[in-house]
């Protein structure tokens, strides 16, 4: 409402004041904001980044109402999110609050001036309109009594607080795409060959498992998919590109283009063959890190990710697949990672190893489908990890078969202290009576080196996430049928086709449901109902429904 004052400064001439009451939105550090939209409103959009002791100032001009002869009776503000249609009333008089809402805002005095700002808190904001952050648009509007007349404003803009959260992916075991120094033109991994796979050889490493100059990584990125088939489609979920109950924001004058991205997911690839500790230290920041293709650290990744997010929340989160959540529970080991990472989603990760690593190491068959069983074979025995994902000293079940079937048949399980080394060795030579396993001198021996460093690795993971397991949320699936590789033994009776065979037990396919549970308290653990296989499980879009309902606990 709006009303007119005469005020006569001399005989002869009369002034027009129009009084009106202007309401306005404001930054704390009143710099200025560009300019956004909110599909389905009309107004222009003020977004504010929410933090838990945020503030977001609301100034009221009373533009041509006088101060020398009548005071301002009342201020009532009305603050109401324009989504749910729920409102906070706070009404003022001069010099005194009279709703009660002192930790919702300073106080407001009201008397003769022209000008008044309103300090809000957006914590207690977002609370007393039931509204959660990313979720509202709020109107203020704004009702002045003077000389017994009503006048009212509202916002010129909307305001919209959010917080954009960056979640990082780190893939599994074979998960990112592998260039080497010595082919730069051609991927050594996946590779497209029609003439036996060769290009995967490229990635040898020497006896004691580190890349050669030839076969260090060049580039890595997440490998997405296969021919027509997915690998990880874990960048554009739904749930994480269109939240449901979020409004659509976009930046400009006009709702068009791509809208505000509340949530986004960062790939981190690596170099999977090598010591998994040297992929924590590249996220980390430290040295020795990854050779070859340099990897952001926790720090870079938050840093980029800030020139592209305006709103970008100070922590982000992992989502980590596999051999990924090892990796991931390395770096929660360290303090200086909860400066960057709050929660951490574990999908079928493999906390104790698993059986399958020896029947791989023995058949090389991995279930890629870009990868020769045979090149596999030869190249894993110098490949951390092949050691890295066997059963660690706390797996508690059998791993192995020695003599099945025989007086001298020995079942064997990891004892700390002990190396497989030996029991290994003695399902090598019955493999290679059975013509199932190359020679001693086309292939090298069990690396007894990279066995200790894998024991070291998983010694220095024991311990709780330094975040909490609170914050840990941990994804297992049990396929229907029990086909997960279990114990590896070599079958002494049978003559045609791979006498390399193993026991097969409850599971994803690939990682045994004891060690996806590992030691992980039961609160932590999240059972993903659709029971997928190990390698597409972290395209449920359960999976993501949960990461984007974990989030949004975080804040109201």
């Amino acid at each position: 409402m709006t009303d007119t004052a005469r005020v006569a400064p001399n005989r002869k001439n009369t002034l027009v004041i129009a009084r009106k009451v202007v309401v306005r939105w404001q930054r704390p550090d009143q710099r200025e904001v560009d300019w956004y939209r909110i599909d389905g409103f009309d107004e222009r959009v003020f977004p504010l980044q929410y933090k838990p002791d945020a503030r977001v100032h609301l100034n009221i001009d009373l533009e041509g109402f006088g101060t020398r002869d009548q005071t301002i009776e009342s201020i009532e503000v009305e603050v109401k999110d324009r989504l749910s249609g729920n409102s906070i009333y706070i009404s003022f008089q001069p010099d005194s609050f009279t709703a009660g809402h002192e930790a919702f805002c300073n106080q407001l005095k009201v008397g003769g001036t022209a000008h008044h700002s309103l300090h809000i808190d957006l914590h207690h904001l977002l609370l007393g309109l039931k509204a959660g952050v990313n979720q509202n648009v709020v109107e203020a509007i704004v009702r002045v009594v003077r000389a017994g007349k009503k006048y009212e404003g509202k916002s010129t803009r909307l305001l919209h607080v959010l917080r954009q959260k960056l979640v990082l992916f780190v893939p599994g075991v074979m998960g990112s795409r592998i260039t080497v120094n010595g082919h730069p033109n051609e991927e050594a991994y996946p590779e497209w060959s029609l003439l036996g796979e060769k290009e995967f050889a490229w990635l040898a490493c020497d006896q004691s498992g580190n890349p050669t100059e030839d076969s260090t990584a060049l580039r890595v990125d997440l490998f997405r998919d296969f021919d027509v088939s997915d690998v990880y489609d874990v960048e554009e979920q739904p749930a994480m590109v269109e939240p449901p109950d979020h409004p659509v924001l976009y930046k400009g004058e006009n709702v068009s283009g791509p809208p505000v991205r509340y949530y986004h997911v960062e790939p981190w690839a690596y170099d999977w063959r090598l010591r998994l500790e040297l992929a924590v230290n590249s996220l980390l920041g430290r040295k020795p890190g990854t050779p070859g293709a340099e990897r952001p650290s926790l720090a870079t990744i938050w840093q980029e990710a800030s020139y592209k997010m305006e709103f970008l929340d100070a922590k982000f989160s992992i989502a980590c697949h596999s051999t990924g959540g090892l990796i991931t529970r390395g770096v929660l080991q360290h303090e200086e990672s909860k400066r960057w990472v709050d929660e951490a989603f574990f999908v079928d990760v493999p906390f104790w190893g698993a059986p399958k690593a020896y029947y791989v190491y023995l058949t090389g068959a991995m279930g890629i489908a870009p990868v020769s069983d045979a090149i596999m074979r030869d190249l894993l025995p110098n490949v951390p990890i092949l050691y890295y994902l066997a059963p660690t000293e706390l797996y508690p079940d059998e791993v192995m078969v020695v003599d099945p079937g025989l007086e001298t048949e020995r079942r064997i399980r990891r004892v700390p202290g002990e190396s497989v080394g030996l029991s290994m060795r003695r399902l090598v030579d019955a493999a290679r009576e059975k013509g199932d396993y190359p020679t001693a001198a086309e292939i090298d021996d069990w690396n007894d080196g990279l066995e200790n460093d894998a024991n070291a690795f998983h010694a220095s993971i024991q311990n709780q996430p330094v975040n909490g397991w609170e914050h840990c949320h941990v994804f297992w699936s049990k396929t229907k049928a029990n086909k997960t590789v279990g114990p590896t033994f070599v079958n002494p009776g049978r003559e045609i086709g791979s006498n390399v065979d193993y026991v097969k037990i409850e599971g994803d396919g690939t990682v045994p449901l004891v060690s996806q549970k590992a030691d992980v308290p039961t609160d932590s653990l999240v059972e993903i109902p659709s029971h997928p296989e190990h390698v597409p499980s972290p395209n449920e879009a359960f999976v993501w429904e949960t990461v984007l309902a974990k989030l949004r606990a975080q804040v109201p």
